[in-house]
């Protein structure tokens, strides 16, 4: 086996030059493995460890007519121990993405194909109570890569005429994906582990095509969600499987019977006597709620992925 330097950029330049050429239907890992005649399984758990068997390497060859000889695939002049690394600004070698796409493209005769999200819809029953946004953060993503979706939300608390005020000590997110594409969720933040954002906590369901996550203020906190949550550092979740005209409508809903969910904000244990009031206004404002078991979308917004070649 030998050891090949950016072998997962390598097989993402494959599956993007060769969806663009119109050899792929899609621009992922498993219809590359699907049209190379290798186990699904097999190849990326080749891919995972930078090295490949010469059956795997020809199989890639013969259906993306490169050769493996090539110094832009391996770069037998790079010590294996070098090329064993992720990329370095000082690498010495020939095989780096760059050039072995290059190559590609030039054997092929294409250009490549990239995608960013943009937003295409937005609405909120009360944006001084809560809104968010599930972005891209403006990153162009190849073909065949995994685009990465930030999620932001703004919560304050909010006051009603009777003087009493209200806030949520959890909220449901979730996120529906849409379009003709088999796009699903390859990585979810707080799945199958909570993760922190913000002063509260977040945990994902193992679903990945309807989405959830519940956002819940920390167990001995006795406030309420206010302020900004964000996925700063990490996103909310990594997409496979999409193209153009994917769409991700994402939602906050809250359950407004649920008595975990509603507190004012000084006393996170409501009586029953004003629990109950608060839920009579609530049906009586937002009639909807009965009809849905007292779930509320409070934000809704509508991402759109869009295809670019070049």
């Amino acid at each position: 086996m030998r050891v090949v330097f950016q072998a997962p950029e390598k097989i993402s330049a494959i599956c993007a030059v060769l969806y663009r050429a119109g050899a792929l239907d899609r621009a992922d890992t498993k219809a590359l493995a699907e049209a190379a005649g290798i186990t699904y399984t097999t190849l990326t758990d080749a891919v995972r460890k930078r090295r490949l068997s010469p059956s795997i390497e020809a199989a890639l060859a013969e259906v993306a007519r490169f050769d493996v000889s090539h110094p832009s695939w391996v770069d037998d002049a790079v010590p294996e121990a070098t090329r064993r690394h992720d990329a370095k600004p000082d690498y010495p070698g020939r095989d780096t993405v760059e050039h072995f796409r290059t190559q590609l493209s030039a054997t092929w005769g294409v250009g490549m194909v990239s995608f960013s999200a943009a937003q295409a819809g937005y609405s909120a029953l009360d944006a001084h109570m809560v809104r968010h946004q599930l972005s891209d953060l403006g990153q162009i993503t190849p073909a065949g890569n995994d685009m990465q979706f930030f999620f932001t939300a703004h919560f304050e608390p909010f006051y009603h005429r009777s003087g009493m005020m209200f806030g949520f000590r959890k909220a449901a997110v979730t996120i529906e994906i849409q379009g003709p594409h088999n796009a699903q969720a390859s990585g979810r933040l707080g799945y199958p582990e909570p993760a922190a954002i913000g002063n509260a906590t977040i945990r994902g369901e193992a679903t990945t095509h309807q989405l959830r996550w519940c956002v819940e203020r920390d167990a001995e906190s006795q406030a309420v969600l206010s302020g900004e949550y964000a996925t700063s550092e990490s996103p909310l979740l990594a997409l496979t499987g999409y193209d153009d005209k994917t769409a991700l409508v994402s939602r906050i809903e809250v359950n407004l019977f649920d008595r975990t969910t509603i507190a004012t904000g000084d006393a996170p244990e409501l009586g029953i006597n004003k629990q109950a009031l608060i839920e009579e206004i609530f049906a009586r404002e937002l009639p909807n709620a009965e009809q849905r078991r007292g779930w509320v979308v409070l934000s809704e917004y509508e991402t759109e992925i869009a295809r670019y070649e070049r």
